[in-house]
């Protein structure tokens, strides 16, 4: 009742402040159907859920390890020396601590789950909030109410002052323009990939290619060379017969004359 009343307080305000302006307009809207109706807020939802199953499936282990270790001392308590049981029961007390901190930093007031909570559905609920800001620009509304808010209010309502099939309609399109900004991104990044990755086949085939070619300058050196030596070395050769041969015509003569 007293929200009802304050809202009427609300509306009379309005109408005193702008008394020109004629007929008050006002607009609801429901914000869960808008949610529910981007692919983004649910898969926003689905990866949330995912850490949340995640940190539930820990938080389980732990207070089964609890639980276990509470029976073996149950079934050991009178066979263990003081020193004994006080250790071990010093252990239960470290690890439900252990449990609780992490309850608090998972599922506490300040902790991951409402931070990340806000951190992810925050940007979606900012574009929902500039597609409203945007329509109550164009339409000239005075006030905005969120039907699926059970703090707005509202007893009774118009369907014709329903905009939330309008505000679906905008996140939409801009959606389908967000899709189309990526997908033309995502094909000038795939052009320059495969751009670099010819580029770099490119480059290895030139590597390749002049690697080849320096082997081949080499053999061919190398082949060249050894020509070379073996020229020189035929040469050489054949000089040294001939060295022989002019030594024994030498010898020969010189034999010839001595036994004249």
């Amino acid at each position: 009742m007293k929200r009802f009343i304050t809202l009427i307080l609300i509306f009379l305000a309005v109408n005193l402040a702008h008394p020109q302006r004629g007929k008050l307009r006002i607009a609801y809207l429901d914000m869960e159907m808008i949610l529910d109706s981007m692919p983004e807020y649910q898969q926003a939802l689905r990866e949330l859920e995912s850490r949340v199953k995640n940190w539930k499936i820990k938080l389980d282990k732990m207070s089964s390890d609890i639980e276990q270790l509470k029976k073996e001392l149950e079934a050991e308590k009178l066979m263990l020396t003081d020193d004994l049981l006080k250790e071990k029961e010093e252990i239960i007390r470290f690890k439900e601590e252990q449990r609780l901190k992490f309850q608090m930093e998972k599922f506490g007031p300040q902790g991951d789950f409402v931070l990340q909570k806000q951190m992810i559905l925050k940007p979606i609920q900012d574009r929902v909030f500039n597609a409203v800001a945007k329509l109550v620009q164009t339409r000239k509304y005075d006030m905005v109410f969120d039907k699926s808010n059970k703090n707005a209010g509202i007893i009774h309502v118009s369907n014709k002052l329903d905009i939330t099939s309008q505000i679906i309609r905008i996140l939409k399109k801009e959606h389908k323009k967000e899709e189309i900004a990526k997908k033309r991104k995502n094909k000038k990044q795939a052009i320059k990939e495969k751009y670099e990755e010819r580029k770099k086949q490119w480059e290895k085939e030139k590597e390749e290619k002049e690697e080849k070619e320096e082997k081949e300058n080499k053999k061919t050196k190398t082949s060249e060379k050894n020509q070379r030596k073996q020229t020189l070395k035929e040469k050489y050769e054949e000089r040294k017969k001939r060295w022989k041969k002019q030594k024994k015509e030498k010898e020969k003569e010189k034999n010839n004359n001595n036994k004249k």
